[in-house]
């Protein structure tokens, strides 16, 4: 019980590397109900991301601290929502335990993912997300935008700044269709999610976002 989580929480892990404790944190990806996952994308210096995915094997033991966070919102089978998450990078692993948890446990609800990476090869979870789309056509949509790589339809091309979103809304969204958002990125994106969909009317309190890398 004690290890039983929300969708969206985190983990915390404690492990001495090179002789130095190192505590980083990680978003769980797995949806309610399954067991716990994280992703741990590798980060050019970093300690714990390079000895995670260079070292650490399957039998070794990791210590970790309990689920934490409040980047979620309560669940009620019988309610119907739409839901809408905007991710960029690995920001994409809370965003997938959302997904797949409202998915299994709401019946009547809907998700749209607008998922922006630098080009195909670098999106994370593409496999799963295709076959959640696969399993949910009339309740999840999947929107892939690049940075990097060419694109046929200049709306799924650049950043999702201000003005991204601004298109994003007009074309893909209606706004008083939204019942809750769900932003985790850099804080650019974050930003501008938050004051685009405010603007066009989005309550405030129903845009709940996090930060997958600190600004410091």
């Amino acid at each position: 019980e004690e290890f039983a989580f929300k969708q969206g929480q985190y983990l915390t892990f404690d492990q001495e590397i090179n002789g130095e404790q190192v505590r980083r944190s990680y978003s769980i990806c797995a949806g309610v109900g399954e067991e716990l996952r994280v992703a741990v994308k590798a980060v050019p210096e970093g300690r714990f991301s390079t000895w995670a995915n260079a070292e650490l094997k399957p039998g070794d033991v990791l210590r970790t601290m309990a689920p934490n966070g409040r980047f979620f919102t309560e669940l009620v089978e019988d309610q119907a929502k739409h839901y809408v998450a905007f991710a960029a990078g690995s920001g994409i692993t809370p965003i997938l335990s959302h997904v797949k948890t409202v998915l299994a446990t709401e019946p009547g609800s809907r998700f749209t993912l607008f998922y922006t990476n630098k080009d195909q090869s670098s999106i994370i979870f593409k496999d799963e997300l295709d076959d959640l789309k696969d399993r949910h056509l009339e309740r999840l949509r999947v929107f892939h935008f690049f940075t990097r790589e060419p694109v046929d339809v200049p709306l799924y091309a650049g950043r999702m700044d201000g003005a991204k979103v601004k298109e994003v809304q007009e074309a893909l969204l209606d706004v008083e269709d939204i019942d809750e958002v769900f932003v985790c990125g850099p804080e650019s994106m974050i930003h501008a999610v938050r004051d685009s969909l405010s603007t066009a009317g989005v309550d405030a309190e129903r845009i709940h976002f996090e930060l997958f890398t600190s600004s410091t």
